[in-house]
């Protein structure tokens, strides 16, 4: 909905270890606390779901690439 409305598309091809390292170093940091980009009584946390997420991002938006 919001590709179809916008006319500028930036696309960050970071590498999955890179997104990967990142999330396990905020996870680390921010332990037991909320990030103080979160807002309060957010409950994200890093499960398998997350990490799944993560590695599979390249295949599901590889179609943003071949526009």
């Amino acid at each position: 909905m919001r590709l179809k409305k916008c006319d500028t598309v930036l696309f960050l091809d970071m590498p999955r270890i890179v997104c990967l390292w990142r999330v396990i170093k905020r996870t680390l940091i921010y332990r037991g606390t909320n990030r103080p980009d979160m807002s309060k009584g957010c409950s994200k946390r890093f499960d398998f779901k997350f990490l799944h997420w993560i590695w599979g991002y390249l295949k599901r938006t590889n179609w943003l690439l071949k526009i």
